[in-house]
């Protein structure tokens, strides 16, 4: 997770929403590791065979390719070799079943694709009067990217926002779609805030906005491959888009339509206080379910990692 911000005296409230969407997250890290298999003796493969191949980008409304088998060592991998993981939480019982992601519906086994992910956008948005799904442009094979805004006030543009005085803050995810736990955090928060009304006293000091998925083409060329080391879901995403970009290294240039649409009318439009980029590590061996990184040294200016360590380190994760 990386977390970069200007200085405002108002992103207090900002960070308590935060601190609620890394609870969140926690509990998607910690349902993504299976349960380990029972020890089994099997022959050798007869014949070595191919494992990994390339799976095409899909166009929208297209069907994706089956998966490719895998060898005994590569099944061993996913599914979690021999080490004592930990078990899939249970999902929250007064979370009626309507409301459930695909996350907790499957047990955090399966996340959603793009179609359902904008289903499900959808249906916040009929679900609360706090909730707008916008598009703020599309993507290299066409496809609408997403933003859900958040707002008590609906302050549903940035000049309404403004308006408010509360700081704004962005939630993005799927920047590398291998790494999509955040967006079904952030599906989860906004319904717990927005349409549960659970906690909903935090949305009285800010306003939230979601990018559910930036790399949508990537997104959808899911596999069960894509990142073997991984604990889960079942699919996931590509870490390009169907042009070949990452996007976490294109923030510059700004060469693909995604960049350029999020700089250009996300970004430079509702000037966010704090910014919190979702990733997730593909199988690394880490001491902590979530971990984070804020901007500093040399090319940051200490105004922002004075803040920085003083209002999230020093109060968020204290608390």
């Amino acid at each position: 997770m990386l977390i970069s911000a200007r200085v405002s005296s108002a992103a207090r409230a900002a960070l308590v929403v935060l601190a609620l969407s890394c609870n969140t997250a926690i509990d998607l890290a910690q349902a993504a590791a299976p349960a380990a298999p029972t020890p089994t003796s099997a022959a050798p493969d007869s014949a070595p065979r191919r494992v990994l191949r390339r799976v095409p980008f899909p166009l929208p409304g297209t069907n994706r390719p089956a998966p490719s088998g895998a060898d005994s060592v590569v099944r061993a991998v996913l599914d979690g070799g021999g080490s004592a993981l930990v078990a899939r939480p249970m999902v929250e019982p007064d979370i009626p079943t309507f409301w459930r992601t695909k996350a907790e519906r499957t047990n955090y086994a399966q996340s959603a694709d793009y179609d359902e992910t904008m289903r499900y956008c959808r249906q916040l948005e009929a679900g609360s009067r706090w909730v707008k799904l916008i598009s703020y442009g599309r993507s290299g094979q066409g496809r609408e990217l997403p933003l859900l805004v958040v707002s008590k006030d609906r302050a549903f543009t940035p000049e309404a926002a403004r308006a408010t005085g509360k700081p704004v803050l962005l939630i993005q995810n799927g920047i590398h779609p291998g790494e999509i736990e955040g967006k079904d955090a952030s599906l989860a928060l906004i319904r717990d805030l927005a349409v549960l009304r659970k906690r909903e006293a935090l949305l009285d000091s800010v306003t939230l906005l979601v990018l559910p998925i930036f790399s949508v083409d990537g997104h959808e060329r899911l596999s069960r491959y894509n990142r073997i080391n991984q604990n889960g879901p079942d699919e996931m995403g590509w870490r390009h888009t169907a042009a070949g970009y990452n996007l976490n290294r294109d923030y510059l240039k700004a060469d693909s339509p995604e960049m350029r649409a999020l700089i250009g009318n996300v970004y430079t439009r509702w000037w966010p206080e704090l910014l919190v980029d979702d990733h997730t590590t593909d199988g690394a061996d880490y001491r902590h379910d979530v971990t984070y990184a804020i901007p500093h040294g040399p090319g940051t200016p200490a105004s922002i990692e004075r803040w920085l360590t003083e209002a999230f380190e020093g109060r968020v994760l204290d608390t």
